[in-house]
C-alpha cells in the first residue's frame, strides 16, 4: 500500500518494480475523506503487511500551488459614489490562500494592494474568489485593475481585469418652477431627479445655441441653477440637460 505522509492510498499492483495510485483515491480501509492536499513536502512510502513485510523508505512528494487565471469578474462596472461593494472572480487556480489585488494605476504593475478574500468552494460550482471594493475607492470614475495572487511554492501573479467605477446616468424627473414669463429676472430652478453629482453640468439650449450654468449641487436627487434674464427675453422652448 503506498501512503502519502500518515494518508494510505487506494493501490494498484502492476509488478514486484512498479505501484500505482491516484493522488485523490484514499483507501477504503481507512476511515478518511478525499482532501486537497495543501502545498509543501510530503513522504511517500510503501507498506507491506505481515507476516514480514514493513514499511519503505521515504520518498519526497512535492505539491505546489497552482498559476491563478481570471476568467470573469462580477460586477463589471460600479457606480460612483457606492458604498462597500462586493466583487466575485471566477477563474481557475484558485485556492484558500488566493489573494485578490487592485491597483489604480494602469502603469506600474507594483502599486497593487490586497483585499481581505474569501475562497468560496460550493458543492458542484467551480472555486470562486470573494472580495469588498471599499467606498473610499468609489468617489470618482476610475479604472481599477485587478488581478490574483497566489503564494510560493509555485503560485505567482494573474494577468490584470479591469472593474470601472463610472459616472451614473442623470435622469430629470422634475422642474420647479417649469414655465416662467417672457422679460423674468434671474431665477432659481430647481432640478429634480436621480444620478446628480457635484460635478455635474447643466446645460440650456435655444435655437441660437447652448450654455452651461453655474450648478447647486444639493444631493444626488436635487440641483439648482439660477438662469439668468438673458434667457427670458424672448418667448420660446429651453431645453434642460445634465451631464455627468
Amino acid at each position: 500500500m503506498i501512503k502519502i505522509g500518515d494518508m494510505a492510498l487506494k493501490t494498484i499492483y502492476l509488478s514486484p518494480t512498479h505501484l500505482e495510485s491516484f493522488i485523490n483515491e484514499i483507501s477504503n480501509d481507512i476511515n478518511i475523506n478525499p482532501v486537497e492536499f495543501k502545498s509543501g513536502t510530503y513522504k511517500i512510502t510503501v507498506t507491506n503487511p505481515a507476516p514480514g513485510g514493513g514499511v519503505s523508505g521515504g520518498s519526497s512528494f512535492f505539491v505546489f500551488n497552482p498559476y491563478p487565471r481570471i476568467n470573469d469578474i462580477f460586477p463589471k462596472e460600479i457606480l460612483v459614489g457606492s458604498e462597500d461593494t462586493p466583487i466575485v472572480l471566477h477563474g481557475t487556480g484558485f485556492i484558500d490562500s488566493s489573494v485578490i489585488k487592485y491597483s489604480v494605476s494602469l502603469k506600474d504593475d507594483n502599486a497593487f494592494v490586497g483585499l481581505p478574500t474569501t475562497f468560496v468552494d460550493e458543492r458542484g460550482e467551480a472555486p470562486k474568489l470573494k472580495t469588498i471594493i471599499p467606498k473610499t475607492l468609489l468617489s470618482a470614475a476610475k479604472r481599477l485593475m485587478i488581478k490574483v495572487f497566489n503564494p510560493e511554492p509555485a503560485g505567482g501573479n494573474s494577468s490584470n481585469i479591469y472593474l470601472d467605477i463610472i459616472n451614473p446616468r442623470p435622469v430629470i424627473k422634475k422642474m420647479s418652477p417649469s414655465s416662467v414669463p417672457q422679460g423674468s429676472p434671474d431665477t432659481l430652478i430647481t432640478v429634480e431627479g436621480a444620478g446628480f453629482m457635484p460635478t455635474s453640468k447643466v446645460g440650456f439650449i435655444t435655437a441660437t445655441g447652448s450654455a452651461d450654468l453655474p450648478v447647486n449641487f444639493i444631493d444626488s436627487n436635487t440641483l439648482s441653477v439660477i438662469v439668468p434674464a438673458a434667457r427670458f427675453v424672448t418667448a420660446g422652448r429651453l431645453i434642460v440637460e445634465i451631464e455627468n
